[in-house]
């Protein structure tokens, strides 16, 4: 799927039910802001699995984003050690910080879906996942960085939709990927 492709198909989804989306968005800003960030795989769970409801054509209602509380465990802890190696890499300048979120770029989606996998091989995956095709995945993950800087630029309130939209065009990226049937996942 072409990049632009995806990020139409994501700002269609949050166009169609943007209320679930910006309320699930705005709430999960506060409880990382109080946590100070250790509940980024569940926030990202949740979208993930809402944009997954609302590919299958589902209504999504506001309780849809306690979804990412699914499964827990492994998605904390997938979402948490995501977050060390993604924020050592842009420590290290951006490069890293890209290179590392291009290779880890799936690890969320997979915790939240894959329900039979360990913490190991959601890695693995990923890793994989985004070997099969590096350059596109580091350019679609330059374009979620630039979007993000830009919603950040506009007042810090913009990322009130640039972060579902591009949690968003991963879902549909990690979709297209790895054909995951959401109904069959569901715990």
């Amino acid at each position: 799927m072409v990049i632009y492709e995806s990020f139409i198909n994501a700002f269609n989804i949050i166009k169609r039910q943007p209320l679930p989306f910006m309320i699930g968005n705005v709430f999960f800003i506060l409880v990382n802001i109080i946590t100070m960030g250790l509940l980024i795989g569940p926030w990202y769970s949740s979208i993930y699995k809402m944009t997954y409801k609302a590919m299958q054509g589902e209504t999504l209602v506001i309780d849809d984003i306690c979804l990412g509380f699914q499964n827990f465990e492994k998605v904390f802890l997938s979402g948490l050690l995501y977050s060390i190696l993604v924020a050592i890499g842009f420590l290290l300048f951006i490069i890293p910080g890209v290179i590392v979120s291009t290779f880890l770029l799936y690890v969320i989606p997979i915790s939240s879906l894959q329900l039979e996998f360990s913490i190991g091989d959601i890695f693995k995956s990923s890793y994989h996942k985004s070997m099969n095709n590096p350059g596109y995945h580091f350019l679609l993950v330059c374009c979620l960085l630039l979007l993000n800087i830009a919603g950040l630029l506009f007042f810090y309130f913009g990322v009130l939709l640039t972060i579902p939209l591009s949690l968003i065009t991963i879902s549909i990226v990690c979709n297209d990927q790895l054909k995951i049937d959401f109904h069959e996942n569901k715990s």
